[in-house]
């Protein structure tokens, strides 16, 4: 999805301008002229770089050939393929002030602006990213989480009296928060409402099939319900883009029953290799992260190295430390997942990682003995120390203690290096 990639762009300041690749075979894509059928409408949307998947392309013409006989016209082609070309220049243009950047995730990008409205919060602007929902103050510019999609319990249109009219606005429940949050949209309080709910259900069907991909699509629906409802600007057009909330349409029906207690077992038994056909074909350094609440897979693959990696440890829930066969420690960055800084110290394979919470200390060791104590914030050995054994495999600090665990004993060191005691495990044949 060329032209969807494109939108997907990061979330920057003034100072950062982002440089777009364009895709040769959509530069040459030339309007039809003639009315189109389904096949027809499949090819163009297909070339033109909108979207590739065939279901998704069915939905937007039947959304788009609302009524009989079903076709679309090449005047509505053109409206809708140059409304998605502005929603695409919009979006690149959107600038955010540090002070908010720094309330998102790296991987974070606002994809729809509201214009400004009122809220239960004041006045400002909705944001919708991939993950959360949340309200651009008008003045001081502040950052007010509305909500994130997994958090959400409940979307709906309510109204008040004003006059002699009823004013609609959208209600948003979320999840930890008492206070249900409202917004006067005006007249894009069906679209919001479309929105949102569709993103929901992506991010429920996510969860549940811990696959990130539905999530995926949730969002390329919501891009396009956006893009029917600006370009048809009729009555009947909330209802032709609702075809395209395909997750919110779905989401009540009745999945396939699994006993508790296995559901329950399924729930931690994620094999992260699952697609690989055969054992050969297992290439070391891949690292797959789940969300530790719902244990949907966030990142299906962060390569760390070419060998086998042997220990894991979190870092201040900024960073996670990896100990490798080829004795390198790699570190991923949880904000932008991706592994950006090596640590190569060690001269043999790095077996064991540890920390000291009191002082943030980092231990690490490798199976010729060697523990090394690294400063975290600069990254720097402090103190090197060498123990004694056939093989060390593993390290824990516990009551201030280091405890070293070897293949023929396990030894407590203090701080400093110096040995306290040596408990010798005894081999049985």
């Amino acid at each position: 999805m060329h032209m969807l990639l494109s939108l997907i762009y990061q979330v920057k300041t003034d100072s950062e301008k982002l440089l777009v690749q364009p895709d040769e075979h959509v530069k040459k894509f030339k309007l039809p002229l003639h009315t189109l059928h389904l096949e027809e409408f499949v090819r163009c949307i297909q070339e033109c770089g909108i979207v590739k998947d065939v279901a998704t392309i069915h939905r937007l013409f039947d959304a788009l050939s609302d009524g009989e006989p079903k076709r679309v016209e090449p005047d509505l082609f053109k409206v809708f393929y140059n409304f998605w070309k502005e929603m695409e220049g919009q979006a690149q243009d959107v600038d955010l002030p540090s002070e908010v950047i720094d309330h998102l995730d790296n991987s974070e990008c606002v994809y729809k602006l509201s214009s400004c409205i009122k809220t239960s919060h004041g006045v400002g602007k909705i944001a919708m990213t991939q993950k959360r929902l949340f309200l651009l103050s008008v003045g001081r510019l502040g950052f007010l989480e509305i909500a994130k999609f997994r958090d959400i319990e409940d979307v709906k249109i309510s109204s008040a009296p004003f006059l002699l009219v009823r004013i609609p606005s959208l209600r948003i429940k979320t999840s930890g928060k008492l206070e249900v949050f409202e917004a006067n949209l005006k007249t894009e309080t069906e679209l919001w409402n479309l929105m949102v709910k569709e993103m929901w259900a992506g991010r429920r069907m996510a969860d549940q099939h811990k696959d990130p991909q539905y999530m995926t699509q949730a969002l390329t629906n919501v891009l396009l319900i956006d893009a029917v409802m600006g370009c048809l600007q009729t009555q009947r057009s909330i209802i032709a883009a609702s075809k395209l909330a395909y997750f919110d349409k779905i989401k009540y029906e009745v999945p396939m029953m699994v006993p508790k207690t296995t559901s329950e077992t399924l729930k931690h038994k994620i094999n992260p290799s699952l697609d690989l056909a055969e054992p050969q074909t297992v290439h070391w350094g891949r690292v797959v992260v789940f969300d530790a609440a719902s244990w949907s897979m966030l990142q299906d693959c962060i390569q760390v190295g070419e060998t086998q990696l042997n220990c894991m440890l979190g870092l201040v829930q900024e960073q996670v430390w990896i100990g490798s066969q080829d004795s390198v420690i790699y570190i991923i960055d949880t904000h932008s997942m991706s592994c950006n800084k090596q640590l190569t110290e060690h001269r043999h394979e790095v077996t064991g990682l540890t920390v000291d919470h009191r002082d943030v200390q980092m231990y690490s060791c490798s199976s010729d003995g060697t523990v090394l104590q690294w400063d975290s914030a600069s990254l720097k050995v402090k103190r090197q120390i060498h123990v004694s054994c056939d093989r060390l495999s593993s390290i824990q600090i516990y009551d201030g203690t280091l405890w070293c665990c070897c293949d023929d004993s396990i030894v407590e060191l203090k701080k400093s290096g110096t040995p306290q005691r040596r408990m010798v495990l005894l081999t049985t044949y």
